[in-house]
């Protein structure tokens, strides 16, 4: 049996969800959430990138919705791509900590892709939350399993 290549190409779409582990770090609370992404490849490299989460931390009592936008840069050399990127963010802190707020967002992550139209993956953002005081800027990690459909081609 031999290795198929992956099939990264401009104008290609992937939609999927995701969920798992959070953690707010400046109070090392953790909690767990997901969300959904949408890509689109601008070239065999590069993809836009759409992701909105919602995570909850009990023992902070916060909630933290997320949604971003950005580019990522893809390794496409087999059925696994690893990538990562750079996310324009914006943030609403709910609970204790309820603040509107920009950030960003720092990605690496790996996909397989199982069959022509399918790939599973996992991926890890580093957020920066710029809050205004008393909160000032938060560190936020999330690391989420994903699942995504993808067409196009």
């Amino acid at each position: 049996m031999t290795e198929r290549a992956a099939r990264a190409f401009e104008r290609q779409w992937h939609a999927g969800v995701d969920g798992g582990y959070a953690a707010l770090f400046d109070d090392t609370s953790s909690g767990f959430g997901g969300g959904g992404h949408l890509a689109y490849g601008l070239t065999d490299a590069f993809n836009a990138l759409v992701e909105v989460d919602v995570t909850r931390q009990p023992s902070a009592g916060t909630t933290v919705w997320s949604g971003g936008a950005g580019v990522v840069y893809t390794l496409d050399v087999a059925r696994a791509v690893p990538y990562g990127g750079v996310l324009g963010s914006g943030y609403k802190l709910s609970g204790d900590l309820s603040k509107w707020a920009p950030g960003f967002q720092l990605v690496l992550g790996l996909d397989y892709q199982i069959e022509r139209n399918w790939g599973i993956g996992v991926e890890l953002r580093w957020h920066t939350i710029l809050a205004p005081e008393p909160i000032g800027t938060t560190a936020y990690m999330t690391s989420f399993p994903k699942a995504e459909y993808r067409w196009g081609f």
